[in-house]
């Protein structure tokens, strides 16, 4: 390392690492929280040949205060955290975490079950599953496969995929198609009832551990229910 880039590295002071990785440099701000690592990943550098410029993005930049707010103004953009980015991670890593983040944020959950790893569930508000997606990556690549299972049975739909972009795709293809379908039957359920609506609905649940039977306002219930998805169609705060 010249003189010259030895003063780009230590520009960064104490509050930033750098990582060499590749011909270039990963940087890393170590007081900003990160979800998955101990520093928060802020994007790859190279030094210019003339070695008294930082280069990013195939822009150059002649301190450190202007790259790094290049890579901030740039990880603004990007539809995942920044730091899922960070090319240290192994390529299967990045499809897994990125995955998982996209279908929490659509209101999966995670199965925590040790063999059902990469199994998410999409409930309703009585916790009976209405979608049950399943990816598995392969190891230090990008390519695998997303599988929805019909009705907890032995039927099922795959698709392939090959990188990030492309296993988003499959997401959407695959709960585009699925609530599609169901929302065609509803409407038409919903068409064909007549005006007349129940007074009173009720949700009642059997205790095996007290044998008893308890009862609750199944129609209030749905109410609140549906007032607090109407809540997030608006994209109002609930």
């Amino acid at each position: 390392m010249t003189r010259k880039e030895k003063q780009l590295i230590t520009a960064f002071g104490d509050r930033y690492a750098t990582i060499e990785n590749n011909g270039g440099y990963c940087l890393y701000d170590k007081e900003q929280k990160a979800r998955r690592s101990n520093f928060k990943f802020l994007g790859k550098f190279y030094i210019a040949t003339s070695k008294d410029k930082y280069v990013y993005n195939e822009e150059t930049y002649s301190d450190m205060q202007s790259l790094i707010a290049a890579m901030e103004k740039y990880n603004a953009t990007l539809p995942f955290d920044a730091e899922l980015y960070d090319p240290t991670y192994r390529k299967h890593y990045l499809i897994e975490c990125c995955l998982h983040d996209y279908l929490k944020s659509l209101g999966f959950i995670m199965d925590t079950g040790i063999r059902n790893y990469g199994t998410y569930n999409l409930s309703d508000c009585y916790g009976q599953n209405l979608c049950i997606l399943i990816y598995k990556v392969e190891k230090d690549t990008t390519k695998g496969v997303l599988t929805r299972i019909i009705n907890n049975s032995m039927k099922y739909v795959e698709a392939p995929f090959y990188d990030l972009d492309s296993a988003i795709a499959a997401v959407n293809t695959m709960l585009a198609t699925h609530c599609a379908i169901i929302n065609a039957q509803m409407i038409n359920v919903l068409n064909t009832l007549t005006n007349s609506r129940s007074s009173l609905l009720l949700d009642k649940t059997f205790d095996v551990r007290k044998l008893t039977e308890y009862t609750e306002d199944a129609k209030a219930k749905m109410i609140e229910e549906m007032e607090k998805q109407l809540a997030l169609l608006k994209g109002e705060q609930i």
